[in-house]
């Protein structure tokens, strides 16, 4: 059960980052918001890599648990990332 809470918590983390991206981005014209994206996925996806690897080599919790755990929260923060993105650049 830790391993999934632990795993939950590190895909949800990647939405802090997303927004405080978003938030240093904000004043920027719209037709660069595409790197911003760009960013936020490399940033996000370097997050989630050293997470699992850092697991999964020490060993301290259940690879097969933190796993599913971190990448499913980690896809519904892709959702709702898609979502403040697009709502930012309908109101610029």
């Amino acid at each position: 059960m830790n391993a999934v809470f632990w795993g939950l918590l590190g895909g949800l983390a990647t939405l802090g980052v997303s927004e405080v991206l978003l938030r240093w981005w904000r004043p920027r014209p719209v037709h660069t918001f595409w790197k911003l994206g760009l960013l936020s996925t490399v940033v996000r996806t370097l997050l989630v890599l050293s997470l699992l690897g850092a697991v999964l080599a020490s060993g301290s919790l259940d690879g097969r648990l933190f796993t599913p755990a971190l990448l499913g929260s980690y896809f519904v923060v892709l959702l709702v990332e898609t979502f403040r993105h697009r709502q930012v650049i309908r109101s610029k």
